[in-house]
């Protein structure tokens, strides 16, 4: 998939049908100012009757749109050349004197088959005088026409740089999170083999039960792990299957408390985001202790649409500055994958011992 859109980033699409629209409806309003310009100052400087110079200025319009017509297949066709304004322009007046050549003898003619239609004649000065000056104005007119062309085909250029870009930066950081996510299972699945293969030549009953714990976390695991993010309600069942692990690997030495808001459960946030801090827990807070210890696992919402999940331990102590575990260090990267600064992980010592682990972020339905 990254190789796709990466592929495509380098892609040239063809202008935007609002970009055309825009176009059109500034040559449509250019015609507009155009002819009535033409026709006012005949008005304030020759008085009489306007259709005449509204007549000459309307076949000059026609003819010039037919021309800008088959001029933007040229602009289409360099398109890839809006990079470099002095290229794209060189393309774009390569074909101007055929349109010079082209628009007196197509304005003067319609002139002349028009004025014959209402059985009139139509004068007008000698060819050479009339083409120059013909010319002159279409190029003019030409080339002020061609700057707003470049000014809208460079905006659309940024936007769509713009857009790819947004593209490959969401298929790298999803291609990231992946990668995290796919570095969690096999290390949650080495630490939980590790406390079977700790369990087995002590209590065999012990460890067949840890292994049917662990089946069953690992379906639930497996289901989750094809998603970006889950419900908290699925969350939770992980956490769940995993405590019953943790639990009767350390039989009669831990009790777990649950206290989870019900109105929270289909609040979605990143899969397995927060078995890393229940095992650290059991790490820290249980596995050092022979005598029971008590872990909570308290999820609420103490401000409107923001989560925050709280696994606290009675036992033990958080070493500030510490270096953080490998899941830890996890959680921290896929919150700022997923979230940037809206969401956070911390570890406060409680007094007289115990250690709160807060993991609070925002909570998308």
């Amino acid at each position: 998939m990254l190789e796709k859109r990466f592929a495509a980033a380098g892609q040239r699409p063809l202008p935007a049908p609002a970009t055309r629209q825009r176009l059109l409806w500034l040559w449509l309003a250019f015609c507009v100012v155009k002819l009535s310009g033409a026709v006012l100052l005949h008005r304030l400087y020759n008085g009489g009757d306007v259709w005449q110079p509204a007549l000459w200025e309307s076949t000059s319009l026609v003819v010039a749109s037919g021309i800008m017509a088959l001029h933007y297949r040229v602009v289409r066709r360099s398109g890839e050349l809006v990079g470099q304004p002095w290229r794209w322009l060189l393309a774009n007046l390569i074909p101007l004197p055929l349109w010079c050549l082209l628009f007196t003898p197509l304005t003067y003619g319609l002139r002349h088959a028009l004025y014959e239609a209402i059985g009139r004649s139509y004068h007008h000065a000698g060819w050479s005088g009339v083409l120059i000056y013909e010319s002159l104005q279409l190029s003019l007119f030409f080339l002020l026409w061609l700057a707003v062309v470049y000014a809208l085909a460079s905006q659309e250029r940024i936007r769509q740089e713009q857009t790819q870009r947004r593209e490959v930066l969401n298929a790298l950081r999803e291609a990231h999170l992946t990668l995290l996510r796919q570095q969690l299972q096999p290390h949650f699945l080495f630490n939980a083999l590790n406390l079977i293969s700790a369990t087995m030549y002590e209590d065999v009953p012990k460890a067949d039960a840890l292994l049917r714990h662990l089946a069953k976390l690992l379906r639930q695991a497996i289901a989750s792990s094809h998603q970006a993010n889950h419900s908290l309600q699925e969350e939770v069942c992980l956490l769940r299957a995993y405590a019953e692990i943790m639990g009767a690997r350390f039989e009669g030495r831990v009790t777990v408390d649950w206290q989870v808001d019900a109105a929270l459960d289909d609040c979605r946030l990143p899969a397995m985001i927060t078995q890393p801090l229940l095992e650290n827990a059991f790490k820290y807070g249980v596995e050092p202790f022979s005598t029971p210890s008590r872990l909570q696992v308290q999820i609420d919402a103490p401000v409107a649409g923001h989560l925050r999940v709280r696994i606290v331990q009675n036992r033990g102590r958080h070493a500030p500055g510490a270096e953080p575990g490998h899941g830890l260090a996890n959680i921290r990267q896929r919150l700022a994958a997923h979230y940037d600064d809206r969401a956070s992980l911390t570890l406060d010592n409680l007094e007289p011992e115990g250690v709160c682990a807060t993991l609070s972020l925002p909570c998308a339905y």
